[in-house]
């Protein structure tokens, strides 16, 4: 669906996965979430994200998703917060934020 700019069928889909995300469905579903970019969309990327297990609070692959997902949406004291607790970081990450910035 995000492939086909149809980003509110991910989010649709996502939420009745009858399993725990790895970390390849986060990436999708924040992705989906920062295109959808409603409240409804970021409240259900907020709720994932704080459900989420803490190993995936130190994969950078998933929090530069969540990063984006806050910057593209205007979240920036949100995504600021959580760029500056980030314990590591790379390339994509300053991208981010600088590409939020924008």
């Amino acid at each position: 669906y995000l492939t086909n700019n149809v980003p509110e069928k991910a989010l649709e889909l996502a939420k009745i996965v009858p399993f725990e995300p790895d970390q390849a469905l986060y990436v999708l579903i924040y992705n989906a979430c920062a295109s959808v970019c409603t409240e409804e969309a970021i409240r259900y990327g907020e709720e994932l994200f704080h459900r989420m297990p803490l190993k995936y609070h130190n994969d950078i692959i998933v929090m530069n998703s969540v990063l984006h997902m806050r910057m593209k949406c205007g979240y920036l004291t949100e995504a600021e917060r959580l760029f500056s607790k980030l314990k590591r970081m790379d390339i994509i990450t300053y991208g981010v934020m600088m590409n939020g910035y924008n």
